[in-house]
């Protein structure tokens, strides 16, 4: 048996059985998973809430394909949210996801199969994007409380959803930027004076 025969499943033995690489596998296995659904959750609840009558919805949305995702996105490409780039990405993210949670134990133990970790960015952008379409078209034109507000000059950087944030933070933590994670959380610390409560109670416990 030749040397390159062998250290093939030594390399592979290596990738499950090393501590660090499995739980860092497992750990971006998981994020990615999370942020797919969330994404993919996220895509449908907006349209599915704007466009409640099961007629109207079934007419406009779901009769465009036969997965509500997709039909989704097909939905908001033609409102102008999206491009076709956009929607070639949702589908090779959800190729990436079934095979993610379709092959798991190869993912962790073979290293021609790795988890793509930082394809949880091409999520957030891709949420980042729908999430401020949403606003200026839909949020702030029927909220009087943004009547003084033109939303075509407001930069993206000033636009934000709860679940651009969520992301964001998953992004950072499944792609070892945990700086940035950190530097999210110290500023919420900042604002809400969340740090000094924790302090407050451990030391109360000790």
């Amino acid at each position: 048996m030749s040397n390159r025969a062998t250290a093939e499943p030594a390399k592979n033995w290596a990738k499950f059985l090393n501590p660090a690489s499995l739980k860092a596998n497992l750990i971006s296995a998981s994020l990615f998973l999370a942020a797919y659904e969330i994404f993919k959750g996220s895509a449908v609840t907006s349209i599915r809430g704007f466009i409640f009558d099961d007629d109207r919805y079934s007419e406009h949305v779901s009769s465009r394909h036969k997965s509500p995702l997709k039909a989704s996105l097909l939905w908001l490409q033609e409102q102008g949210a999206i491009n076709d780039q956009d929607v070639e990405l949702a589908d090779r993210l959800r190729q990436h996801r079934n095979n993610l949670a379709h092959n798991l134990p190869k993912h962790l133990s073979l290293v021609d199969h790795n988890v793509e970790a930082e394809t949880i960015g091409s999520i957030y952008a891709l949420v980042s994007k729908i999430d401020r379409w949403w606003i200026r078209e839909v949020r702030m034109p029927t909220d009087p409380a943004f009547d003084h507000l033109n939303p075509r000059e407001i930069a993206d950087g000033d636009l934000s959803s709860g679940t651009m944030i969520f992301l964001k933070v998953m992004a950072h933590i499944a792609t070892g930027n945990d700086d940035e994670a950190a530097d999210l959380f110290k500023l919420f610390a900042k604002v809400t004076g969340w740090a000094d409560g924790v302090e407050g109670r451990e030391a109360a416990a000790d």
